[in-house]
């Protein structure tokens, strides 16, 4: 309040000015802060030579937010009733389903040498920006308060890109067009790492997108929770996807008809553990033209499992469909211990596979500088 009365007397005795025309170089009297829940964050500090800058990430703190509020204060304490409300900037349209703490929004300040103060707020995901202009002498209206709908918080850069598991619903880029595939973490279900994406399944959704799908009926060996399948329609294959968990065929059918409606009637999904038995080819409506799978092998789960699995497609495939030619296994396999590589190797010894292990040349551009930390494979009988 005493910093308030001097800053206006000093006004009314001249010695501060707001002067028309080019900035003033002066020093800001008084911080410029947002809020971030019920409390506030300085974005340029009191004594800051002018003009200034200041950027700010931050994002969302409920599960499908539609808005952020950006309320705009000048003061020096925490708590946001102890500061003065210069206005506040409304984000609209923030992109639905969306996970708290991982939808992204670049705050960006500038204050110039007779106060003014400019606030432009951009969506990362979209490019989208919303502006608001004021003076960090002149209190707008108070039209938002801590407790109203679309508070924000810092955005955490660790917590967005280590545990990812977290996220409700991820947004996956593959071959140039977005997925939205919703994770599947409830406990009561039992659906283990079954439930969440991984690494191997996103680099293989990118790698096998930019090829040409159409006509081509692909079988998928563990398919998660579907964005593998998703590609794979959206470049108009039929997928018959597979997975040990009817929960997780549930939720990748699920995912299916979020991203890729138009394709759910070439979709189908079956459950099959292929370390326990034969798929039951007969059931198929015609022979498959390729078959992929990713992250299949890890420290719970050996290569020998896998190595069976693919003997028995080819062995089902020949008894049920002798006329048509064998299908191409295309696997992508992270290199965490030694299971991947035990794979690789045995398969390179199987009588009667060709096996072609793809260069890093030829992985997905977001994967080339990572590709030694996985095994492309493709398999032909």
């Amino acid at each position: 309040v005493l910093m308030w009365c001097w800053v206006w007397v000093a006004m009314a005795a001249g010695e501060i000015l707001a002067l028309e025309g080019p900035p003033v170089s002066q020093a800001s009297p008084l911080s410029l802060r947002v809020a971030l829940g019920a409390i506030t964050e300085v974005l340029i500090p009191r004594g800051t030579a002018l003009p200034a800058e200041a950027v700010l990430k931050v994002t969302t703190t409920e599960d499908d937010q539609l808005v952020a509020r950006f309320m705009l204060l000048a003061g020096e304490r925490g708590p946001v009733e102890e500061n003065q409300q210069l206005g506040t900037l409304v984000f609209p349209g923030l992109s639905v389903p969306s996970s708290r703490g991982f939808v992204e929004l670049v705050l960006r300040t500038s204050m110039t040498g007779d106060l003014g103060v400019l606030a432009e707020v951009t969506d990362q995901e979209t490019g989208r920006v919303v502006r608001w202009r004021g003076h960090l002498l002149q209190p707008g209206e108070s039209t938002a308060c801590a407790a109203e709908p679309g508070a924000i918080q810092r955005f955490s850069q660790d917590l967005a890109s280590t545990m990812p598991a977290l996220a409700r619903l991820r947004r996956i880029r593959a071959a140039g067009r977005e997925f939205a595939i919703e994770q599947h973490q409830h406990r009561g279900d039992d659906v283990r790492t079954g439930g969440v994406l991984w690494e191997s399944g996103m680099m293989l959704a990118d790698y096998l997108a930019t090829r040409d799908w159409e006509g081509k009926r692909v079988l998928e060996m563990g398919c998660g929770i579907g964005l593998v399948a998703c590609a794979l329609l959206h470049s108009g294959a039929t997928v018959i996807a597979t997975d040990s968990q009817a929960k997780v065929v549930e939720v990748a059918r699920a995912n299916v008809l979020r991203n890729v409606p138009q394709g759910i009637d070439r979709f189908s999904g079956m459950v099959w553990d292929y370390s326990e038995g034969p798929l039951g080819m007969a059931k198929l409506p015609g022979p498959v033209d390729v078959v992929v799978g990713s992250d299949l092998v890890y420290p719970s789960c050996p290569a020998d499992p896998l190595l069976n699995g693919v003997l028995t497609v080819f062995k089902e495939h020949r008894e049920v469909f002798p006329e048509a030619s064998p299908p191409e296994v295309i696997l992508a396999l992270k290199i965490r211990y030694q299971q991947a590589t035990e794979f690789l190797r045995a398969a390179q010894d199987q009588p009667g596979w060709t096996v072609r292990e793809v260069g890093a040349a030829d992985f997905p551009k977001a994967f080339s500088e990572v590709a030694h930390t996985f095994h492309l494979i493709h398999i032909q009988e």
